[in-house]
């Protein structure tokens, strides 16, 4: 299976049944933006810490095997053991995605950006486009839209040093 093809196996294991039969929900720019805004909490706690690494793509896969985990366990406990690096890795594909969601919001502001079956609860939306963005669209990240940023002067740490929830 294809990384950009795991949040619709997601997405098909959480839909209502009849699902097939009913037109999806179509959100606009600006509601898929308020559903990835659900997982900011998560990363506010750790930000400093992953803010003090350099973005590295050497963690593109382990930042991937996350995000199958969490498709196939619905849950974020395994994050707990991820490196900082990958961290990293996550939050520059979520931010990515929402300058580019929040230009296409700009301009065209009541355009459909995306369908999701009905039937599912409002954390299964977000994630589904969680899983959606961060390993379809964000795993490209062009940086002449979001560049990268330098690390901020905090106490350097090693990218595989594993972030636990404080």
């Amino acid at each position: 299976m294809e990384l950009n093809e795991i949040w619709l196996t997601y997405v098909n294991e959480h839909m209502a049944a009849d699902a097939g039969k009913i037109p999806p929900i179509e959100l606009t720019a600006s509601q898929t933006l308020e559903r990835l805004f659900d997982f900011h909490p998560m990363l506010s706690a750790r930000w400093d810490t992953i803010m003090s690494v350099k973005y590295n793509d050497a963690f593109d896969e382990e930042a991937d095997n996350a995000l199958a985990h969490l498709a196939m366990t619905d849950s974020f406990a395994a994050w707990d053991q991820l490196s900082v690096g990958a961290w990293r890795v996550l939050v520059e594909r979520l931010q990515y995605c929402e300058v580019v969601l929040g230009a296409n919001m700009a301009a065209v502001p009541k355009a459909v950006t995306d369908r999701l079956p009905l039937g599912l609860t409002r954390d299964q939306e977000a994630r589904a486009l969680l899983l959606h963005y961060l390993l379809g669209h964000g795993r490209t990240i062009d940086r002449q839209i979001l560049p990268v940023k330098e690390r901020r002067n905090f106490a350097s740490l090693s990218p595989n040093h594993v972030l636990r929830r404080q």
